[in-house]
């Protein structure tokens, strides 16, 4: 039953470091323009950020850019029970990924 978080956390941190280094070097380029640095925190932690997937029955998946179904979960919240915490979780976990880019790459400045 647990084999499908394994398999989502492992996806994750696959898909971490390659993305991460690949979207650095496109966006920041060694730049030291703060705005440049905001803008790659804001997007690699929406595309790496462990947001929860719901397949329908559990466990939900951590899957990285999970975050973008954050208003599809929303939406339907009220007609599903576990909607709204799939929403939330997804916008937390995006948020604290997001912090911590920020807080790296503004502390590099």
């Amino acid at each position: 039953m647990y084999i499908f978080v394994v398999i989502g956390l492992v996806i994750w941190i696959i898909t971490v470091i390659p993305v991460y280094r690949l979207l650095r070097s496109w966006i920041v380029r060694d730049s030291v323009s703060w705005a440049r640095r905001i803008l790659f925190a804001l997007v690699c932690g929406t595309l790496v950020a462990p947001g929860i997937l719901g397949l329908g029955h559990p466990p939900p998946v951590p899957f990285p850019g999970a975050v973008l179904l954050f208003p599809l979960y929303f939406i339907i919240g009220g007609h599903g029970e576990d909607g709204y915490f799939f929403a939330f979780a997804n916008l937390f976990s995006w948020l604290g990924v997001t912090g911590c880019f920020m807080l790296m790459e503004l502390e590099g400045l």
